[in-house]
């Protein structure tokens, strides 16, 4: 695994400022070769040499100009872009799989979702899960519309959705009241908090090899399970245990390397979160939900004054 640097050496660059044609930056994806940034008036902002160069592209063009968007890239699939069009008529889903050259319509949405925080796929069903403020819905090839999955579900703030590990089994939802888990075709929510002080769920992450093995960033504190969800215990790091833990990340490739973005600044573990060591606190950095890491180790994050850092 990566030896964790000092505090010194992980202090971050800044690797785009105030480009001009970005409006707010919404979110970011990354693979071992590009990064990719989006705004929130559906510009997509591209580099290809972490960060030297960059090349924005506007994803509206043809859409109308009082349509709301949101636009960002498959959780699982780097190469499949997103984009959902909320209009008066009905909201209505689109991909890509050309960096936005050419786009697909993907149907309509059946139910009231007002905010899109996510679409994640399972490549073994070809189901593709779209969640958000109002619910998950999902869809696969032989359905026309995308269809609420609601049974036992209490909350539909819904702010993360996440699978186990490669087999892809089971399902985890992050809500504002708790975690909820089911198994993929059965859709039978039940509630998995026991052990959580803190029910605001805002981000979680499993271990790829491990998939018994999750961590849930609150807003206080990390949690870690151990069994599948069934158990929750604090991560007894006094840095961050009271702070809001917007994101956590896990390195796929070494499961042991997790990131974790709270609001007391990024910390780092080598060791599945046992110890903890801190890389400082980004200047004006408040949203430290917007963060990724690619399989490099390279941590990216955004900030809302459109600064794109790296910790590498």
């Amino acid at each position: 695994s990566k030896e964790i640097k000092t505090v010194q050496e992980l202090s971050p660059s800044i690797i785009l400022s105030n480009f001009s044609n970005v409006y707010k930056l919404d979110s970011i994806s990354v693979d071992n070769e590009n990064i990719y940034i989006f705004d929130f008036n559906g510009t997509m902002v591209k580099s290809s040499n972490k960060g030297l160069k960059w090349e924005s592209k506007n994803l509206m063009a043809g859409f109308t100009a009082d349509s709301r968007s949101c636009v960002f890239f498959d959780s699982k699939d780097v190469k499949r872009l997103w984009k959902i069009i909320f209009s008066k008529e009905q909201n209505t889903v689109f991909f890509s799989m050309d960096e936005g050259f050419s786009w697909t319509e993907f149907d309509k949405i059946n139910g009231d979702l007002l905010e899109v925080r996510g679409i994640t796929t399972n490549d073994k069903s070809g189901i593709s899960y779209l969640y958000g403020f109002g619910g998950i819905y999902k869809k696969d090839k032989t359905q026309k519309i995308w269809q609420p999955i609601k049974n036992n579900l209490k909350n539909l703030d819904i702010s993360t959705c996440v699978f186990d590990n490669a087999e892809a089994q089971n399902l985890y939802l992050g809500t504002s009241d708790g975690i909820y888990k089911c198994m993929e075709n059965k859709y039978e929510w039940s509630e998995k908090s026991k052990g959580l002080k803190c029910k605001n769920i805002l981000s979680i992450a499993v271990n790829s090899k491990e998939k018994n093995i999750l961590f849930a960033g609150s807003g206080r504190g990390l949690y870690k399970s151990t069994d599948g969800a069934e158990n929750w215990a604090i991560v007894d790091d006094k840095s961050f245990s009271e702070e809001y833990v917007r994101k956590v990340c896990i390195d796929n490739s070494d499961p042991a390397f997790i990131v974790a973005g709270t609001s007391n600044g990024i910390f780092i573990s080598s060791d599945s979160g046992g110890a903890w060591n801190s890389c400082g606190k980004p200047v004006n950095c408040l949203d430290l939900r917007l963060i990724t890491l690619n399989s490099k180790k390279i941590v990216y994050l955004l900030n809302p004054l459109n600064m794109v850092y790296k910790y590498e």
